[in-house]
């Protein structure tokens, strides 16, 4: 791998690190208020190019969905009236895996973030290409770019105002560039391999990416458990 396409990496895995370790609003403004854990999304699947499963086929392997309140939205049916997040049809999805997004739906509302792709739909649709090739720096660098709404979220209250304004201006150049905001996760496939850098854990940049993930993602850990005690 060049160093090149492994900053790229870096650069995904923090993305994936920042998305993974926030702390999700789960308690109302208001007192008495009763509201969902999270806002309302409605979840497309698209054929995943790796293994075959269909949008027909989504929904049949165990608990597809993260929240109570998502739903399936086939390809044909017309646009809800919510956020759309796409999926490949044999993706799971956990709540900590959708975390960047829901955050910047509930800080933001959906008019600001109202479609969303996971990132092995962003490498499925580019082809997965493997590391080494200029397939897969096109799709890292576009990967990169698409995920640069996560840097906008709020890490406390008080910035929520100019971080609204960052928030807008990445959605700017996202659509800008021909790109939809990519969700930057790592999810599973029904087979339990993972999406990094392809379907179904398929490249030689999975095991790269995992370490580069995890040295990002272990020192908060400890500190967050270290402030706990």
């Amino acid at each position: 791998m060049s160093p090149e396409e492994e900053e790229m990496l870096i650069a995904l895995a923090a993305r994936e690190a920042t998305g993974c370790l926030l702390h999700p609003s789960l308690l109302p403004d208001t007192p008495g208020l009763i509201v969902p854990p999270v806002p309302p999304v409605g979840v497309c699947a698209e054929m995943c190019p790796a293994c075959g499963m269909t949008p027909t086929e989504f929904g049949r392997h165990a608990e597809p969905l993260p929240f109570s309140n998502w739903t399936i939205v086939a390809p044909t049916d017309p646009v809800p009236d919510r956020p759309v997040l796409r999926v490949l049809a044999c993706e799971r999805l956990v709540p900590r895996s959708v975390l960047a997004m829901t955050t910047a739906i509930e800080q933001f509302g959906p008019s600001d973030s109202s479609q969303f792709i996971t990132r092995a739909v962003h490498w499925a649709r580019a082809g997965a290409p493997a590391p080494g090739t200029d397939g897969f720096r096109s799709a890292a660098a576009a990967s990169v770019l698409a995920e640069q709404w996560v840097d906008a979220l709020p890490q406390a209250r008080a910035d929520l105002g100019p971080a609204m304004a960052r928030f807008r201006a990445a959605m700017r150049r996202i659509a800008g560039a021909g790109l939809t905001p990519v969700v930057p996760a790592a999810g599973r496939a029904h087979d339990e391999r993972a999406f990094v850098v392809a379907p179904h854990g398929r490249g030689d940049g999975e095991p790269e990416y995992r370490r580069l993930l995890l040295a990002r993602v272990t020192p908060n850990l400890v500190g967050q458990a270290q402030q706990g005690q």
